[in-house]
């Protein structure tokens, strides 16, 4: 359907996907740009509690497509925002981490709380259902999420909708 509405296939590889969230689901659409919000985090942990869809869209302009290939992310890319844990930490002290999923299934994000991170506790790991796999699963904190991701798109689609 979402193709024959864009003519063709190859019109849908690039765009927005608060637009075909809107279009799909006819559901009420969020979307913020990074460069203009500084804290979005209330919206989003809100949004996960409500099982809202939640994207994020990476690229920043003051960074190449080679930078984001040096930490593991694909530039002008979109990611799934799978779940948010906003946690307190004997170590670490108050940690705000997303997990994120790339949905090729592969290419993960190689910084800080990645799956080969040294900042991982045994009890930190139980407690947000952390796997070591290379599928596209990763976690990354709020900051450098909002450093390296341009956009975050929530669809306030649900049961009753």
């Amino acid at each position: 359907m979402w193709a024959k509405l864009n003519h063709n296939y190859e019109n849908t590889i690039t765009g927005f996907a608060s637009e075909a969230f809107r279009c799909l689901t006819g559901a009420p659409v969020e979307f913020y740009n990074h460069d203009y919000v500084d804290n979005i985090w209330d919206q989003i942990v809100e949004a996960d509690k409500r099982n809202y869809i939640i994207c994020t869209s990476a690229g920043r302009t003051n960074l190449t497509s080679e930078d984001y290939q040096k930490i593991g992310l694909v530039s002008d890319h979109a990611y799934a925002v799978i779940s948010v844990f906003d946690i307190e930490s004997k170590e670490h002290g108050r940690l705000q981490l997303l997990k994120l999923r790339n949905p090729w299934g592969h290419k993960e994000w190689m910084g800080d709380w990645s799956d080969k991170s040294d900042k991982w506790t045994e009890a930190l790991k139980k407690q947000v259902g952390f796997v070591d796999a290379d599928d596209g699963v990763f976690f990354i904190s709020y900051g450098d999420y909002m450093n390296y991701y341009r956009s975050t798109t929530i669809c306030k689609v649900h049961d009753g909708f």
